[in-house]
């Protein structure tokens, strides 16, 4: 992956979604955070004046990306709405880049679903995050400490001085974590692989006429999968959690083989995720949504935890 492209798509996104940029305060002053913002003006938050269910709970090491703020437009194919969606598209495909690479180094990468992240610190104490004052952002937490928020480049594009706040800050080794981002993470969790079918596709295959396009996506599986389900994706009509929920099942297999893949005609597009899939095995359930890159058309299974109804 280019910087020069990730700065591109960066920009794109800050004019896209109507950001606004902090870093100097987030990256200078990292470690000193008042309660709800890295702005210093931010006036602490009130707990009891936030209802329970609008709290994630974060205790455990992690990596989390705060998704875009949500907007709708009277003209979809306005530039302004274009704009915004070819944003969407790029906060979801660096965030799937950037979360493999921390994944490699052993951080584990969530995203945030509800309006408040409450961060559990040393001593019984609790640092709580308005989610929804810094869209389109990350923030890194390691268990116990104060959490360390910052700008969504800060995760993509990694300069030396990032590799060592970020090794300094997770204390693990800065080597350990180069190697890390650089390592080649293509086939990584690809249980499922995803691409544009050719025109002449032999064999046996499962079918689903879902748009009326003449494009055709190939699902494949490279073990025995017990569930295989293939789903609208809906967006939460809640102000206080955007997010991605589960709705209509459109395709389901049992036992999804390598021998027999899943083929289906759909217009993904490279706006907000429209389609996604669930795969459940050993016990196991994952949830992805389906992207196309705005860049090469290049379709990619992001995975997500679906909000709560």
């Amino acid at each position: 992956m280019k910087s020069s492209q990730i700065f591109l798509m960066v920009a794109l996104m800050i004019a896209a979604l109507g950001c606004k940029s902090s870093t100097n305060k987030a990256e200078d002053n990292a470690e000193v955070i008042t309660t709800g913002s890295a702005d210093s003006d931010q006036k602490p938050i009130d707990k009891s004046a936030i209802h329970p269910d609008d709290i994630q709970i974060i205790d455990q090491t992690c990596l989390i990306f705060i998704g875009p703020e949500a907007k709708e437009f009277k003209d979809e194919d306005s530039e302004e709405a274009q704009m915004y969606l070819m944003g969407i598209d790029g906060f979801a495909w660096y965030s799937y880049e950037a979360g493999l690479r921390f994944e490699n180094a052993g951080i584990t990468t969530i995203h945030a679903q509800k309006h408040y992240l409450s961060f559990a610190l040393d001593g019984g104490k609790e640092h709580i995050v308005d989610a929804k004052e810094r869209p389109a952002s990350a923030i890194l937490y390691r268990k116990g400490q104060m959490p360390m928020l910052t700008e969504f480049s800060y995760v993509t594009d990694i300069s030396d001085k990032a590799y060592d706040r970020i090794a300094n800050y997770f204390r693990i080794d800065k080597n350990l974590l180069i190697n890390a981002f650089n390592e080649n993470h293509d086939t990584h969790d690809a249980t499922v692989t995803i691409s544009k079918a050719p025109g002449n596709m032999a064999g046996d295959y499962h079918f689903l006429a879902d748009h009326q396009t003449n494009e055709r996506i190939i699902f494949r599986t490279q073990k025995h999968i017990e569930n295989f389900m293939y789903f609208e994706i809906e967006i939460s009509d809640d102000d206080d959690n955007f997010g991605f929920l589960s709705g209509e099942v459109l395709f389901s297999i049992d036992n999804f083989t390598p021998e027999k893949p899943f083929v289906v005609t759909a217009d993904i597009g490279s706006g907000i995720p429209v389609r996604g899939i669930l795969i459940e095995h050993s016990g196991m359930i994952k949830y992805f949504y389906i992207t196309e890159s705005g860049m090469d058309g290049s379709l990619a299974l992001i995975e997500f935890t679906p909000s709560q109804r």
